[in-house]
């Protein structure tokens, strides 16, 4: 699975990932605690504990990545850790819609959530949200399911949000158009979300990472004729 080819498609090319490794499979000392009183957290932090000793013990230097990702063989575990910057899958659950989740959460983001609730998983077009939306994932032929790609606020909470290329208009009012390229096609001129009162508007399209991320009951793209990846929206405020 390309970690760099999620970064570049679907947040920003910016991510550090210049030591990036896949390797092989190594022999790691099973871990159960066989005690009730134990958490699934302690479980999964064994597990994750485990994986680093046998990497470490197979003469694999750790200090040099930034983040680990541990695939056990079988059903095992699929889970990542905030801001830890470590997640654990199996042969199950290793593709992008579902990794690239706990992989998130390494670089610090939660389940996407609605304003002012804890519900998680509550945005179908975003990755943090892929375990309970599978409609919005595509089926790949290289990493056999991959999307959604990340909304604009999730990137916005990281940093991966060209702020440059975000439009936002007066809080006093204003009544025009905006034209809006894909959220992920950074390589088009453009602004690529829009600062609407407390909103943030946003493009997707029905390619790549967001293959599936546009079906269902999503909101209707209205597209310039002369423009097929742009869309013009007309905002009114204030807010």
């Amino acid at each position: 699975m390309r970690h760099g080819n999620f970064c570049d498609s679907a947040v920003r090319s910016n991510l550090p990932r210049q030591y990036t490794a896949t390797l092989g499979w190594i022999s790691a000392r099973s871990y159960s605690t066989g005690n009730p009183v134990h958490t699934r957290r302690s479980t999964r932090n064994g597990l994750l504990d485990a994986a680093k000793a046998a990497a470490t013990a197979a003469q694999v230097d750790l200090s040099k990545f930034d983040g680990v990702v541990a695939c056990g063989f079988g059903g095992t575990e699929l889970c990542g850790w905030v801001g830890g910057m470590a997640a654990l899958c199996d042969a199950n659950s290793l593709q992008p819609s579902l990794l690239g989740q706990e992989m998130g959460h390494g670089y610090g983001l939660d389940h996407a959530r609605l304003q002012g609730s804890t519900a998680d998983y509550m945005d179908p077009w975003d990755v943090m949200s892929t375990a309970a939306w599978p409609d919005r994932q595509a089926s790949s032929a290289d990493y056999v399911s991959i999307g959604p790609g990340l909304n604009a606020a999730c990137m916005r909470s990281r940093g991966w949000l060209d702020e440059t290329r975000v439009w936002s208009g007066p809080y006093a009012g204003y009544d025009t158009v905006v034209t809006l390229r894909p959220l992920h096609h950074r390589h088009l001129h453009g602004y690529l979300a829009a600062e609407v009162g407390p909103y943030l508007v946003e493009l997707r399209v029905r390619e790549r990472w967001d293959a599936s991320a546009c079906g269902g009951a999503g909101p209707p793209l209205r597209r310039q004729p002369q423009l097929p990846d742009a869309r013009i929206q007309r905002f009114r405020g204030p807010w």
